[in-house]
């Protein structure tokens, strides 16, 4: 949750190496962070938002394969040369859904896709503390 006056509507950004960068047996970690404001936005609204997005990003395990013949083939090179190719697709759409699912209460979203290590670790260490603050405050 974000100041309304933060954030750009429908920003979309990638933030370190393109699928290119992908050795043909290798992996490259990514996340999500998706910002949104709204004038009656609430925090408590953020699990709602997670399961929009858990089709696409898993809290804890963010990845994506590419079998290996296909990789032998060129096809993710061909296909995914271009990093906005499948992350800004992924993002835009995020974009779209989150308007239309909550219109009534959001008014600007942007997405960020990380696959550069130092600031994908850093964003997931804040998704961890934003998990472990939820479920202190659930009654025990």
């Amino acid at each position: 949750m974000t100041d309304l006056d933060a954030i750009t509507d429908g920003k979309i950004e990638v933030v370190g190496p393109d699928f290119s960068a992908i050795p043909a047996q290798g992996s490259l970690d990514m996340g999500i962070v998706i910002e949104v404001a709204g004038r009656k936005m609430q925090q408590d609204f953020e699990p709602c938002w997670e399961r929009q997005v858990a089709l696409l990003h898993q809290r804890r395990i963010g990845h994506s394969v590419t079998s290996g013949s296909a990789t032998s083939r060129g096809a993710h090179q061909q296909r995914h040369a271009d990093k906005a190719s499948i992350w800004s697709t992924s993002a835009r759409f995020l974009h779209a859904r989150f308007h239309a699912d909550f219109g009534a209460i959001v008014d600007k979203v942007q997405v960020t896709t990380y696959t550069d290590p130092a600031k994908h670790a850093e964003w997931l260490h804040k998704a961890r503390e934003a998990y472990d603050f939820r479920n202190r405050r659930l009654p025990t």
